[in-house]
């Protein structure tokens, strides 16, 4: 799902259901790289500043929403210059992604429910989800954003050609 085709946003969220966790896109006229704001520094800035309410509802919202989908950044890829090559090394990342994020997903409906079960409060569960992301793969963590790059960012080409060797570009 694409949330966004303004010429200005510097990070679009090509696919992204865990909304709760995941309020990546960024509206801006400065470079990418000025930018750059990780999924895991807005689910940071949300705790600060929500209502005890509001990070109830955000655990919630966790727990009906699905797995994270993978985001990328259309304004890098077209300025890289090899849009097509890059895309399509990304949609062979897809699948591992898929697999990992249902998994990364169910875990984390699960400490909600342990936590929720032992009276934790939303902050509390929702640090410990910092701390389950803070953890998993790099193909998850670059693949959400989590810490600020994506795929589709020009310092992470020689990472993502080694992670989708058995891609050809056809249309070299």
């Amino acid at each position: 799902m694409i949330t966004s085709v303004n010429p200005q946003t510097k990070i679009t969220s090509y696919a992204t259901q865990n909304t709760a966790l995941e309020k990546t896109v960024i509206s801006s006229s400065q470079s990418s790289e000025a930018s750059k704001v990780s999924s895991r520094q807005n689910v940071l800035y949300f705790m600060q500043t929500a209502s005890p309410e509001a990070l109830e509802s955000s655990l919630e919202s966790i727990k009906k929403s699905g797995p994270s989908l993978m985001m990328v950044n259309f304004n890098d890829m077209i300025a890289n210059g090899n849009s097509f090559e890059v895309a399509g090394r990304i949609n062979r990342l897809n699948e591992s992604f898929r697999a990992e994020a249902a998994n990364v997903h169910q875990q984390e409906v699960d400490l909600i429910n342990k936590g929720q079960a032992n009276g934790q409060s939303a902050k509390t569960i929702l640090n410990d989800i910092i701390s389950f992301r803070d953890q998993q793969s790099e193909l998850f963590k670059v693949s959400t954003g989590w810490e600020g790059s994506l795929w589709s960012d020009a310092d992470k080409y020689s990472a993502l050609v080694a992670r989708s060797s058995d891609y050809i570009n056809a249309f070299a």
